[in-house]
C-alpha cells in the first residue's frame, strides 16, 4: 500500500497478529436491545503491541478532526476529544477483575455488513467453528464520528478479519463453549492450526462416536453385572425356599406314613383278637 493511500485513509487500521478476538459474532448479525442487527467482535490488543496502539490513537484523532462538523451539530463549539466517547478502552482499569484483559487495550468493532474472514494463507474460512472467542489474528477496522440524540463520540467499524492461530477458549462466550472441546481436540491431538478440512471433521466425528459407543458399552456392562448379581441372589433365595418347602413336605409325608403304619398294626391286632374270641 502506497503512502498516498495511507494518507487518504487515515481512519483505517489493520491490527497486529496478536490481537485476540472475543464475543465474535461474525457469522450472523444480531440485534442488541432491539437495535439494527450487526456483526461485531471485541478486539483485545496487548499493550506491548505499541505499533497497533499508536495507529489506533492516530486514527481516532483523524476521525475526530474529520467529523468535527458532525460533533458540533447545532452547538456553538466542538466538544473536546476527551469529553466524548471513544472506542479504545484500557483493560487494566475498565476490566480489572478479568485476567483476560490484563495488560491490554480493547475495542468493540461492529458493522451492518458481514466482514470478510480468511485464514493465515488468506483462504476464506467457511467452517464457523474455526472462529471463536479466543483466536488471534488481524482485524481491519475504521473509525468514524457519530452524533445521535446528543450522544456524541467516535465508533469503530469492522471491515475484515484474518485468523492467524488458535488460542485458549474464552469462557465468556456461552455459544462457543459448546464446541470448544472439539477445538481443543484439534489443537492437542491433531497438532495443527490450519482450518479443519473434511477429513479432519470426519475423524473428529468418528472419534466422538467411538467415545459415545464406548461409554454406552461400559454403562451397559455395569448394569448387566448388577442385574446378574441380583438375579443370582434371587435364585439362591428361591432355591433355599424351595429346599425348605421340600423338607417340610418330606417330613409331613414320613409322619403320615408312620401314622398309617400304626393304624394298620392296631387294626390287625384288633382283628386277631376278634378271631380268637370266636
Amino acid at each position: 500500500m502506497s503512502n498516498s493511500t495511507k494518507l487518504a485513509n487515515p481512519m483505517k487500521v489493520i491490527t497486529g497478529k496478536d490481537t485476540r478476538w472475543s464475543y465474535a459474532t461474525v457469522w450472523e448479525a444480531k440485534s442488541v436491545n432491539g437495535g439494527t442487527p450487526k456483526f461485531s467482535v471485541s478486539l483485545i490488543i496487548p499493550k506491548t503491541d505499541t505499533v497497533t496502539i499508536q495507529k489506533i490513537k492516530a486514527a481516532i484523532q483523524a476521525a475526530y478532526e474529520e467529523g468535527q462538523d458532525k460533533l458540533k451539530g447545532n452547538g456553538r463549539t466542538v466538544p473536546a476529544l476527551n469529553a466524548i466517547k471513544t472506542p479504545l478502552h484500557d483493560g487494566d482499569t475498565e476490566r480489572p477483575d478479568n485476567p483476560v484483559y490484563a495488560g491490554c487495550f480493547f475495542i468493540n468493532a461492529n458493522s451492518a455488513t458481514a466482514p470478510g474472514i480468511v485464514d493465515a494463507d488468506c483462504n476464506p474460512i467457511l467452517i464457523h467453528s474455526e472462529v471463536y472467542s479466543g483466536v488471534c489474528g488481524r482485524a481491519s477496522i475504521n473509525f468514524y464520528t457519530f452524533n445521535s440524540n446528543g450522544n456524541k463520540g467516535i465508533a469503530c467499524g469492522l471491515n475484515n478479519l484474518q485468523k492467524i492461530r488458535d488460542g485458549e477458549h474464552l469462557a465468556a462466550d456461552p455459544v462457543q463453549s459448546l464446541i470448544s472441546p472439539l477445538m481443543w481436540m484439534k489443537i492437542f491431538y491433531l497438532k495443527e492450526v490450519r482450518p479443519m478440512n473434511a477429513t479432519t471433521i470426519l475423524c473428529i466425528l468418528l472419534l466422538s462416536l467411538y467415545l459415545v459407543l464406548a461409554m454406552f458399552w461400559l454403562v451397559t456392562s455395569i448394569i448387566d453385572t448388577i442385574n446378574d448379581r441380583k438375579r443370582e441372589k434371587r435364585n439362591a433365595a428361591l432355591d433355599a425356599e424351595r429346599e425348605e418347602r421340600n423338607s417340610k413336605w418330606e417330613a409331613e409325608r414320613q409322619q403320615i406314613e408312620r401314622e398309617r403304619a400304626i393304624r394298620e398294626v392296631e387294626y390287625h391286632e384288633a382283628r386277631m383278637k376278634e378271631l380268637e374270641q370266636k
